[in-house]
C-alpha cells in the first residue's frame, strides 16, 4: 500500500482553531488538533479511528461537518477501527474530515500529485 496510517482520537479542543464553538472535542491526527493533511493522489491511506458511537469520522466537502448525508463518493465513515482511503481522480484536490454527529471536529485534507508533494517537502525543510 502507497501512502501512511494515520491514528485518529477524539479529544479536547484546547488550542482548535474552532475552540469557541460549542462542541468541545475535535479530532486529532497523530497527536495533531485539526491537522491538515497532504496526501498523494493514487496512494491509499490508512485511518485507524479511536472513537465511541457518538463519533462519526468521515470526508467530506463541507468544512463545519455535522452532516449525515455529506460523505465524498466513494468514501466510507466509522467510528472505531480502520478506515481505508482511497485518493482517486474522483476525490477533490481539497476536502475536510470531519464528524457526523458534530460541527467544526475536523480540518482540512489537501490532495497533490507526486510532482506536487516533492515541492511541498522541499519548501517545507528550507
Amino acid at each position: 500500500m502507497k501512502g501512511r496510517q494515520f491514528a485518529v482520537n477524539v479529544c479536547h479542543k484546547i488550542d482548535h482553531p474552532y475552540a469557541t464553538t460549542r462542541n468541545s472535542k475535535v479530532y486529532s491526527v497523530n497527536n495533531a488538533k485539526a491537522k491538515t493533511l497532504h496526501l498523494i493522489r493514487g496512494h491509499t491511506y490508512m485511518f485507524n479511528i479511536v472513537s465511541d458511537t457518538n463519533h462519526i469520522f468521515y470526508f467530506t466537502d463541507s468544512p463545519v461537518g455535522g452532516e449525515r448525508n455529506a460523505s465524498l463518493p466513494g468514501c466510507k465513515s466509522t467510528s472505531s477501527g480502520p478506515l481505508l482511503l482511497e485518493v482517486t481522480d474522483k476525490l477533490p484536490e481539497y476536502f475536510y474530515y470531519q464528524d457526523r454527529n458534530h460541527k467544526y471536529m475536523g480540518g482540512l485534507v489537501l490532495v497533490h500529485s507526486i510532482d506536487e508533494y516533492k515541492q511541498f517537502q522541499r519548501k517545507k525543510n528550507l
